[in-house]
């Protein structure tokens, strides 16, 4: 799946959760989301600490559909509150859009790699998605019941590409983000054989390498550049694209 970078858009889902939205690509798309000429109706937006969540709590008190809910995606009695919390608002539609984007990136080399940090970076990147796409699980079958296009992003690297480990980074093992990665690559795949009966699509996208905490202050991309790809290639994204790897501009990214 491929589109032109001068295609216009108006949004495809009505209701969309993003995790990990109080910074980086995660803010950069409830705010691109919420200035778009026909928004999603309901944007949830989840932050472990709202109270700092600062930039992301001056949009919502702008934008009638912001939804600022505090989510620790490693903890299941939170993540079963935020789906509460969403079903509230949504009611009989569902929920169309689920963005998994919290993630944290450790950088360990064989002589600094540990349980403690590996596991954490598992957890957060890989296990956290699975649990609430499992828990979201009712309300994007309301979605797609209702005849509505469902999807479940999980915004991947292509650090966890093991077709492309030779060509990018060598020498930067990163064993514990590049784990955790390629887990959710497979957890994509394993979701979306799944799920494709009910009519509900599952793809994992690489956001590029961007300019942001988790990323570099020289990355290639800024978080509005990324984003502008990534909601431009999600809204572009059809029934046959499901269960596939792409980069952020919609090109497809191996395995």
């Amino acid at each position: 799946m491929m589109h032109n970078e001068e295609d216009t858009y108006s949004m495809n889902y009505s209701t969309v959760l993003i995790t990990g939205a109080n910074r980086g690509i995660g803010l950069e798309l409830v705010k691109q989301m919420a200035s778009l000429s026909d928004p999603p109706t309901h944007i949830f937006a989840t932050s472990r600490h709202p109270d700092k969540a600062t930039i992301l709590n001056e949009l919502a008190s702008k934008s009638s559909n912001i939804h600022v809910i505090e989510c620790d995606v490693k903890n299941e009695e939170s993540v079963a509150q935020l789906v509460s919390q969403v079903a509230c608002h949504v009611g009989s539609n569902g929920l169309s859009l689920l963005i998994n984007n919290a993630a944290i990136a450790f950088k360990h080399s064989l002589s600094t790699v540990n349980v403690h940090d590996l596991m954490d970076n598992y957890h957060v990147n890989a296990v956290a998605p699975l649990m609430i796409t499992k828990q979201m699980l009712p309300l994007l079958k309301l979605s797609a019941e209702n005849g509505r296009k469902t999807l479940v992003v999980n915004i991947s690297s292509t650090l966890g590409s093991i077709a492309k480990y030779r060509k990018i980074c060598v020498g930067d093992y990163q064993y514990t983000y590049r784990a955790s990665k390629a887990a959710l690559n497979m957890i994509t795949r394993c979701l979306w054989v799944e799920l494709k009966e009910s009519k509900i699509s599952v793809v994992a996208i690489c956001p590029g390498w961007v300019q942001t905490d988790m990323g570099a202050p020289d990355a290639d991309l800024t978080p509005t550049e990324s984003v502008a790809g990534l909601l431009s290639t999600i809204n572009h994204l059809n029934e046959e694209d499901g269960g596939k790897f792409f980069t952020f501009d919609g090109k497809p990214n191996p395995w």
